[in-house]
């Protein structure tokens, strides 16, 4: 009986990240979001989607946002380490898909940030959900398997690391020029 699970198991995982992405797909497909261009002079709230691991990288953001003119919001993907974090969720708070379903995430997903910004590297379903369902109005993030989810995409192929990473989107977020400023 054992032997006959795993023979089927492949299949059924198979099966199960087929249908987790074709809901995805139609969840994103009516999607209503306001995408608009935002760099730091336009921008007022910032949404930052990280990973346990991504800790130095989140220090230097806050760093750099040290300003009271930026809403900051911050949800951390607490895949299996110890303890809890604050505007955290772990794989426990995710249905048999792999959507998040806390109140937590929920809520990062429907707030309306001018930017989010994902410094992880992590490319797992839930992170996938919460970039591609978020009603940020301008995302950035790492070329990769989100790539299609990000309105400016980051090559960091030669280093990847979530510090760089963070690097690279200010350095180009500085860049963007906006008409009608």
């Amino acid at each position: 009986m054992v032997a006959s699970f795993y023979y089927f198991y492949p299949s059924f995982m198979g099966f199960k990240t087929t249908y987790a992405n074709s809901i995805l797909k139609k969840r994103v497909k009516s999607l209503k979001r306001d995408i608009s261009v935002f760099n730091f002079e336009k921008a007022k709230s910032i949404g930052i989607l990280w990973d346990t691991g991504n800790e130095e990288a989140l220090s230097f953001l806050l760093k750099k946002f040290d300003r009271k003119e930026f809403e900051i919001t911050t949800l951390c993907f607490n895949d299996g380490h110890e303890g809890t974090l604050e505007n955290s969720f772990n794989p426990k708070e995710t249905n048999w898909l792999g959507f998040p379903k806390s109140q937590v995430a929920e809520g990062f997903i429907n707030t309306e940030f001018d930017l989010l910004m994902n410094i992880s590297l992590d490319e797992s379903f839930p992170m996938e959900v919460i970039t591609a369902l978020s009603k940020a109005r301008f995302k950035i993030g790492s070329t990769g398997k989100l790539t299609q989810y990000f309105d400016l995409s980051i090559d960091i192929s030669k280093n990847p690391n979530p510090v760089f990473l963070a690097e690279q989107q200010l350095f180009y977020l500085k860049k963007l020029k906006i008409n009608n400023q």
